[in-house]
C-alpha cells in the first residue's frame, strides 16, 4: 500500500505541476479540515509573494508545465506498454486508496502491480527533472508549490502572473 501512495502522490504532482497535495485514506470530515487549513494557509502565503519571486514563478512555469507533460507521457506509456489502459490503472488505483474492493481480476491486480512497481522506480527522476528545472529558476520546490497554491485563491496574483507570461 506504501508503494502505491508514494506512486499516486508523484503522479499528483506531475499531473497537476506539482501543486497538488493528496489525501490519503481519510474520512470525508478530516478532508474538509485539511481543505480549510489550506485555504487558511493559502490566505496566508498569497500575501507573502514578492513581485521577484512572482516573476521567477512565471518564467520558470511553461519549463515545468513541459517536463509535467513529458512526465505523464512517461507514466502512460509505462501503463499502456504494460497491457492496461490508464483509465482502468486509476480505477484500481482509486479503489486501493480509499480502501475498496476492486472489480480487478487476478491478472489485473498482478499488472497493476507490476506498474506500480516500475512507476515508483521511475518516479524519483521524474520529480528531479522538475525539481531542477524550478531550482534552476531561482526557486525551491516547496516554495514554487507555495505560489502555485497562492495563485490559485488570490486573484490579483492571478492578473499579476497573466500580465507577466504575456509580457506586459
Amino acid at each position: 500500500m506504501t508503494s502505491i501512495k508514494k506512486v499516486s502522490a508523484s503522479a499528483l504532482m506531475l499531473f497537476f505541476t506539482a501543486t497538488a497535495v493528496t489525501t490519503y485514506a481519510q474520512t470525508p470530515q478530516e478532508q474538509q479540515q485539511d481543505q480549510q487549513q489550506q485555504v487558511t494557509s493559502q490566505q496566508d502565503q498569497s500575501t507573502s509573494v514578492s513581485d521577484d519571486d512572482l516573476k521567477k514563478f512565471a518564467a520558470v512555469l511553461p519549463k515545468v508545465q513541459e517536463k509535467s507533460q513529458k512526465a505523464q507521457a512517461e507514466i502512460v506509456s509505462v501503463i499502456e506498454d504494460n497491457g492496461m489502459k490508464t483509465d482502468r490503472f486509476q480505477e484500481i488505483q482509486m479503489a486501493k486508496m480509499q480502501h475498496q474492493d476492486s472489480d480487478a481480476s487476478k491478472e489485473e491486480m498482478e499488472t497493476f502491480d507490476k506498474i506500480s512497481g516500475q512507476l515508483e522506480v521511475l518516479q524519483p527522476k521524474l520529480q528531479k527533472d522538475i525539481e531542477d528545472v524550478v531550482t534552476s529558476g531561482g526557486l525551491t520546490l516547496e516554495k514554487f508549490q507555495s505560489i502555485a497554491m497562492a495563485i490559485q485563491t488570490d486573484q490579483t496574483l492571478q492578473a499579476k502572473l497573466k500580465g507577466m507570461m504575456m509580457g506586459e
